[in-house]
């Protein structure tokens, strides 16, 4: 039995980025030893015993005492930037030094950050031992929203150089990766899974936001910061909907602004359009929709669309960034011209003005899910990657062998 350990993140990742590659480490753990007879892996994972740190700059976590001068600013900045990268890899192999019975008896190293990952080469110098893997969860250079942050690009760049191998969430992610940082190499690329779940309709939600029965409820989700991805969304429904009058009623949920409601009021969407807020209560937004929109296109991964297609609901994505990886390059879900509210408007009019291809999408999502993003998907892939790394023999978990429905 081959042995994987992984070294939980130490510093807080932003956004839905967090989310999602807590989703994916989570899970990756859970259905290797889930499923380790089969596919020959097991795992255990390094606790986190101290609260997170920020490394990412995102709250100007770095900003130097704003009474000095500007030369004597900067050098304190760059000093303390050097500390609490320090301080992050001490942190680490602190922890590293604790659990070192069970690093010396693991065939792969897993970082889920690259201050993990300088840490364990630091450790390993020394010693002979395990392989180590990379995921670079929050990488300052893909987010274009934060600061320049040079002193954290260099250590990510080096922690990457130096991984034995990279595993990634997509092949989005890692091209962006690779144009950033390349050329990257030992690459491989392992897509997310969810745990399956059911989702019963009520027709609690429809009712309380008044959608008429004959309607179908297209739904998008965003979170704050979003508003101008709300808007295109708002943009692309008002063309489908002078298409096929009567036929959608749509919904953001997570995201409610009064520029928002204004521009729902612009496009004359009222009584055909509603938002609900993150505090909104519990319901199961997925089991009431039929349609679901996404324009993300970024290609950091985003588990909505994967959610959508687990409740075999129609989706209509953008044709670039993850959600095309995601969607299979348009054999799971229509795509529309990424960007162009025109051709988004298109797809979904074409989905909501023909039955046949409402009904052939939604078959589709489940059936695509329950092959790509399963767990035991999920297993299937992680177990195949880590063999790899090592020269072992691979071994495949089929669906049917963890005794799934």
């Amino acid at each position: 039995m081959k042995q994987a350990v992984h070294i939980s993140s130490l510093y807080d990742m932003p956004g839905p980025v967090s989310g999602s590659f807590e989703v994916f480490f989570r899970n990756l753990a859970a259905c290797l030893n889930e499923s380790a007879e089969l596919s020959g892996w097991k795992t255990q994972v390094v606790p986190r015993a101290e609260s997170r740190r920020l490394a990412s700059g995102v709250k100007s976590a770095f900003e130097a005492p704003s009474f000095v001068g500007k030369n004597l600013h900067s050098a304190l900045a760059r000093f303390k930037r050097r500390l609490e990268i320090k301080a992050l890899i001490g942190a680490y192999s602190g922890k590293l030094a604790e659990y070192s019975g069970l690093i010396a008896g693991a065939d792969i190293v897993h970082a889920h950050d690259p201050f993990a990952a300088l840490a364990f080469v630091k450790m390993k110098r020394s010693k002979a031992g395990a392989k180590l893997c990379l995921t670079p969860g929050y990488i300052s250079g893909l987010d274009e929203t934060a600061p320049e942050r040079p002193w954290l690009m260099e250590a990510e760049a080096e922690a990457m150089e130096l991984a034995d191998f990279l595993m990634v969430p997509s092949c989005a992610y890692f091209s962006a990766l690779n144009r950033v940082y390349g050329p990257l190499k030992k690459n491989h690329v392992v897509l997310p899974g969810l745990e399956d779940s059911k989702h019963i309709k009520t027709g609690i939600l429809r009712e309380r936001l008044r959608v008429p029965p004959s309607a179908l409820l297209v739904t998008a989700f965003y979170g704050p910061g979003a508003a101008s991805d709300a808007d295109f969304f708002l943009e692309a429904f008002a063309l489908a909907r002078s298409k096929v009058p009567g036929r959608i009623f749509g919904l953001i949920s997570g995201l409610k602004t009064t520029g928002l409601e204004d521009r729902i009021k612009a496009l004359d969407l009222e009584g055909s359009f509603a938002m609900l807020e993150p505090d909104a209560p519990d319901w199961d937004v997925l089991a009431e929709t039929d349609i679901f929109f996404s324009a993300f296109s970024r290609p950091l991964v985003e588990l909505g669309t994967i959610e959508a297609f687990r409740a075999g609901v129609a989706v209509v994505a953008a044709d670039d960034g993850w959600n095309a990886e995601a969607a299979g390059y348009g054999e799971a879900a229509m795509l529309f011209k990424s960007g162009e509210a025109a051709s988004a408007g298109s797809a979904l009019a074409e989905i909501a003005g023909h039955p046949s291809a409402l009904i052939h999408f939604s078959a589709k999502a489940r059936d695509y899910f329950k092959v790509q993003y399963s767990l035991d998907a999920l297993a299937g892939r992680a177990a195949r990657a880590y063999s790899e790394m090592v020269g072992a023999e691979t071994r495949e978990v089929k669906f049917v062998e963890l005794g799934r429905k």
